[in-house]
C-alpha cells in the first residue's frame, strides 16, 4: 500500500516549520549574547539627561521640578562615586542663579567641598567666592573689555551652546548700552535680539524676562515701555512660585 501523498506533504511541511523555528530561536539566543548577572541600573545611564532637564526646568521657572531633577542628578553621580561632577553640578547651579542676578555663595561652598572630596578633580574653583574661568569665558571677557562688538557677535554666531549664546549676548548688550555712541546702542539691540531668538526657541521664560527688561531700558517710547511692562508681567505668570530654595544652604 502506497502512502497518501497528502499526509507526506503535511509531514514534510511540519518538519520544515519545526526546523525553521529552531533556527530562528538559535539565532535569537546567539544575538542576545550572555546577559550580565548584575545589569547596570538604567538610572545611572541617565545622568546627562537629568542634568539637561534640570537646566531646562530651571530656566522655564519650574522650581519644584528643577529642584527634584537637581537632587536626582546629584544622587546618581554620587552612586557612581563621581564627586568631581557633583562639584561641577553645584557650580552650574550657582551660575544659573547668577545669570538672573542672584548670588548664592553657599553653592560655591558645596562645590569646593565636593571637589576636595573628589581629590583628583581639575581645579574649577579658586576660592569659595571665585569660579575659575574657562577659555571661552576668557575670550568673551577680553572682547567685552575692548568693546569689539562685531567680533563678539561673530563669536556668538559660531557657538553651538545655546545657553552660552544667550548669557554672553545679554552681557554684551549690557556693556554696549553703557556707551553713549549711537552705533553701540544699535549693537545693544542686536545682542538683545540674538539672545531673544535663543530664549524663544528654548522656552526659557526667565531669560525672556531678562531680555525684555533690557529692551525696556533702551526703549524711548512711553507707550512701548508700558506694553513691555505688561509683557513681562504676563511672562512672570508662567513662573512657579518659590516655596523653598532650589538648593538649600
Amino acid at each position: 500500500m502506497y502512502p497518501d501523498p497528502t499526509h507526506c506533504s503535511r509531514f514534510f511541511s511540519l518538519m520544515a516549520c519545526t526546523l525553521l523555528i529552531a533556527i530562528l530561536l538559535q539565532g535569537c539566543s546567539l544575538s542576545s549574547g550572555t546577559k550580565s548577572l548584575y545589569p547596570r541600573p538604567e538610572i545611572l545611564s541617565q545622568t546627562a539627561s537629568l542634568r539637561q532637564d534640570f537646566i531646562q526646568e530651571f530656566l522655564q521657572g519650574q522650581w519644584p521640578t528643577a529642584r527634584s531633577l537637581f537632587l536626582q542628578t546629584q544622587e546618581t553621580l554620587l552612586r557612581q562615586d563621581d564627586f568631581c561632577s557633583v562639584a561641577q553640578l553645584y557650580v552650574l547651579a550657582y551660575k544659573l542663579h547668577a545669570y538672573l542676578g542672584v548670588e548664592y555663595p553657599h553653592l560655591l561652598d558645596k562645590a569646593l567641598d565636593f571637589s576636595q572630596q573628589g581629590m583628583d578633580c581639575s581645579k574649577i574653583i579658586g576660592a569659595r567666592t571665585t569660579i575659575l574661568p574657562n577659555p571661552r569665558d576668557r575670550t568673551i571677557h577680553s572682547l567685552l573689555q575692548i568693546g569689539d562688538w562685531q567680533k563678539i557677535h561673530a563669536f556668538l554666531e559660531q557657538l553651538d551652546d545655546p545657553l552660552s549664546v544667550s548669557v554672553y549676548a545679554r552681557k554684551a548688550a549690557v556693556k554696549a548700552v553703557q556707551s553713549f555712541e549711537d552705533d553701540d546702542r544699535n549693537w545693544t539691540r542686536m545682542f538683545i535680539k540674538q539672545a531673544h531668538i535663543v530664549d524663544r526657541k528654548q522656552g526659557w521664560v526667565l531669560f525672556l524676562i531678562e531680555d525684555w527688561k533690557l529692551q525696556q531700558k533702551i526703549e524711548t517710547d512711553p507707550e512701548q515701555k508700558r506694553y513691555i511692562e505688561e509683557r513681562i508681567k504676563t511672562l512672570f505668570e508662567l513662573v512657579t512660585p518659590i516655596t523653598q530654595p532650589i538648593i538649600e544652604p
